[in-house]
């Protein structure tokens, strides 16, 4: 950047270190996997599905598919989940109770029997150092072309008002929240 007057990547203030040459895949391995499915709600902001996926005995886990949409009526949503609902035998959705979430979990529970829950958002800075981990020791994987693989790189420590205690973000990503 000093020399060429160009803005640059800086990995190390990066929240999510993505890597297509390590966490990428083409192709699924061979194996009966274990499908959970993880939603994050808006309108403006996107409503997104992250299919993720893992061999039974496996510490691997993928992003399988993601379906990323905003501007979405309750019954555009509920298509969604019902698309990917018959094509993943889901052992458990969860969701982010906020944009109406909660609403949408409570309202298919009773007509699906998988269990459905709320996202904890607790530990959400947590669960980034524990994503983050995952794809540093080669156990979380996802295609290099994906929104996910884009979008690590908009996600930030704000160093001006983060402090030992607290992180505090810098950016959004729809996508990332459904696969935390």
């Amino acid at each position: 950047r000093e020399c060429f007057g160009r803005w640059v990547l800086d990995a190390n203030s990066l929240l999510l270190n993505f890597d297509d040459q390590l966490q990428h895949f083409d192709a699924l391995p061979g194996g009966n996997y274990v499908y959970i499915l993880g939603m994050d709600f808006g309108y403006e902001d996107a409503d997104a599905f992250a299919v993720i996926g893992w061999r039974q005995g496996s510490p691997e886990t993928y992003l399988i598919e993601e379906v990323i949409e905003n501007h979405q009526t309750y019954e555009q949503m509920v298509e969604k989940f019902e698309k990917l609902f018959r094509k993943y035998p889901f052992s458990k959705v969860i969701a982010d109770p906020g944009g109406g979430g909660k609403k949408l979990i409570e309202s298919l529970r009773p007509r699906y029997k998988i269990p459905m829950e709320c996202a904890d958002k607790q530990g959400k800075i947590a669960n980034y150092g524990l994503l983050n981990s995952a794809m540093k020791m080669k156990k979380f994987f996802a295609r290099k072309d994906s929104r996910f693989a884009q979008d690590c790189n908009l996600l930030e420590r704000d160093m001006d008002r983060s402090t030992p205690d607290r992180t505090v973000v810098k950016g959004h990503s729809d996508i990332v929240d459904a696969v935390l």
